[in-house]
């Protein structure tokens, strides 16, 4: 009842499922998955058309962006 309340959800949340090794570690593995994931169809794209692929300084993951 209170997740649904936006201001106390979040702080109930935190209390009552603290992150655990196994949360972070399943979070950080679908991460990888689905930017490998990306990476090769992005790859197989840009083989198919003859466009230069990406470089190596943009194929890294930008995560500050991403947790704002």
């Amino acid at each position: 009842m209170l997740r649904t309340i936006p201001s106390l959800g979040v702080v109930a949340d935190a209390l009552v499922r603290p992150w655990t090794y196994y949360r972070l570690d399943t979070a950080a593995m679908f991460q990888t998955a689905t930017h490998s994931a990306v990476l090769e169809v992005i790859d197989s794209i840009t083989a198919d058309k003859g466009i230069k692929g990406l470089p190596e300084s943009e194929r890294k993951p930008v995560m500050r962006e991403f947790f704002r």
